[in-house]
């Protein structure tokens, strides 16, 4: 009998190992999930980490959702700003424009040349003797020499074509320096 005694002692023995082992098994799954915590000693378990973390991935996107409407309002009030000096320098422009138009058509009634007569031939432009041209074609060179008596005609239509491209070309530049101002 003694063998039977020792037989069932190692079963018992086993048994109680293995009902041991399954009850550390299961302590290790209750701190592996629900987390462990005596003074010096803390682990976050998964429940409380996915629970921080969903936390915080609301945060997040609650955090998205503000910066989105604030940068809408932003884009709006600048879009409006940038109507406004728009609209504001369309204005400043047509009022400039008359004023400017007139000024340009007394300049080419007061400054209207009339080409002579004698040696010079009807109609068209005439190109410049050779020895007046402006130089090599490198660089600038120098300026044209204009013999004496001639002179350089400008239509009345590119007088009044520079008048309007320069007025414009002031507006967009106020415009701009408007955005410079607004700090944009």
């Amino acid at each position: 009998m003694p063998a039977t005694v020792t037989l069932k002692g190692i079963y018992a023995a086993l048994i109680a190992a293995a009902f041991a082992l399954v009850l550390v098994l299961l302590a290790v799954q209750t701190v592996r999930l629900e987390g462990f915590k005596i003074w010096p000693i803390e682990y976050e378990g998964c429940i409380a980490r996915s629970e921080r973390l969903q936390t915080d991935l609301n945060n997040v996107k609650a955090a998205q959702i503000v910066a989105s409407e604030r940068a809408q309002t932003a884009k709006e009030k600048a879009e409006r700003q940038y109507q406004d000096l728009a609209e504001k320098t369309d204005e400043e422009l047509e009022q400039v424009r008359d004023s400017a138009m007139d000024a340009a058509e007394r300049y080419i009634a007061a400054h209207r040349v009339y080409p002579e007569a004698v040696d010079r031939p009807s109609g068209g432009t005439t190109a410049a003797p050779e020895d007046f041209s402006a130089g090599s074609s490198d660089g600038s060179g120098a300026a044209p020499v204009l013999a004496s008596r001639e002179f350089v005609t400008v239509e009345p239509d590119d007088i009044r074509v520079c008048t309007e491209n320069t007025i414009r070309l002031e507006a967009v530049r106020e415009w701009a320096l408007g955005l410079i101002d607004e700090g944009n």
